[in-house]
């Protein structure tokens, strides 16, 4: 028994990072593919996981014309980065955190109204600006992911 349960945690983290690695180098099919399986996994009498299933299971309904316009659009690369893609959510969920990190303690109707037809429409701008800082003063970027380890 607790051979069977490490050879299944193992290929949950195989699998796991064959779907990160999809969604860093761009591979929207791969992204498919492992989404697939996910779908199997997820699959579970309770409502909150259910859901998952059900909406992955939507995707084999999908016409040809419009699996293509997901796999076209499901990616995002906001870095130029090679390994910068992320999913269309994260970036999302980026925003939403950015602009949560805007709003003042001393909130007020002022600087709420300046926040969300001001502020809020600049996020992506402000990374720019970082980023375009960061390389003006030739400061180290240090990515959030692994880098490769060179011998001497």
């Amino acid at each position: 028994m607790e051979f069977e349960n490490v050879v299944l945690f193992l290929q949950h983290g195989l699998l796991y990072q064959e779907f990160s690695n999809a969604i860093h180098f761009d591979d929207p099919g791969r992204v498919e593919h492992c989404l697939k399986i996910f779908s199997i996994w997820f699959q579970s009498p309770s409502n909150s996981s259910g859901l998952y299933t059900s909406e992955l299971l939507h995707m084999e309904l999908w016409s040809e014309e419009f699996r293509e316009f997901w796999r076209d659009n499901c990616l995002v690369n906001t870095s130029g980065s090679p390994k910068g893609f992320m999913p269309c959510d994260q970036l999302g969920e980026y925003v939403v955190r950015e602009i949560k990190g805007l709003i003042q303690h001393n909130h007020t109707a002022a600087n709420d109204e300046y926040l969300q037809h001001v502020l809020t429409r600049l996020v992506m701008d402000l990374l720019d600006v970082h980023r375009n800082t960061m390389n003006a003063i030739n400061a180290t970027n240090y990515y959030q992911h692994s880098s490769n380890v060179q011998s001497i």
